[in-house]
């Protein structure tokens, strides 16, 4: 479906000369031309940037999270880590 909704924004973006053609009018146009792997292509990078995006604000969150219980309960940490 991404890429028919990429497909729509590019006939919108051209000028709609003509017709204006529905998702299911681009749809039925991308599997006579692709077949079935039409639809999937460009899929591997989307899920390659998505999972990149993924753990980097999983990552950034865990480092706030240490960051605001240091300075908020310094006291919680200690006893966490068996110090105190």
């Amino acid at each position: 479906m991404t890429r028919v909704k990429v497909m729509a924004s590019a006939q919108r973006k051209i000028g709609g000369r003509g017709k204006i053609r529905g998702a299911s009018e681009m749809a039925s146009d991308l599997w006579a031309s692709d077949g079935f792997w039409g639809f999937y292509y460009g899929a591997e990078g989307q899920i390659f940037n998505a999972s990149v995006k993924q753990g980097l604000t999983l990552m950034m969150k865990e480092r706030l999270q240490y960051l605001a219980f240091s300075i908020l309960m310094p006291g919680h940490l200690a006893r966490l880590a068996g110090t105190a």
